[in-house]
């Protein structure tokens, strides 16, 4: 799954790449959940920031290349940070 979180500071965005699933866990809190194939090691396979999910898209609706040159055009953003899973 892809996502486009705006930090909660207003200071920017993150976007991830490899999660597979989110939930809101209140105002301006998130959990995000990701599979025993990622690269996130042990049992506890989730994450909670700070931020508010603005778009989300799941891996069957965008092609691979495309994403791989998304991620290269966010990587040289500067004000965004990116997190590939």
């Amino acid at each position: 799954m892809y996502l486009k979180i705006l930090k909660s500071d207003g200071s920017g965005f993150l976007e991830i790449f490899g999660a597979n699933d989110f939930q809101a866990e209140g105002e301006g809190s998130i959990r995000l959940w990701f599979g025993t194939d990622s690269a996130i090691d042990g049992e506890k396979r989730h994450k909670d920031i700070s931020g508010y999910v603005i778009s989300a898209v799941d891996e069957a609706s965008y092609n691979y290349q495309g994403a791989y040159e998304t991620i290269g055009d966010i990587g040289v953003s500067e004000e965004t940070e990116l997190l590939v899973v």
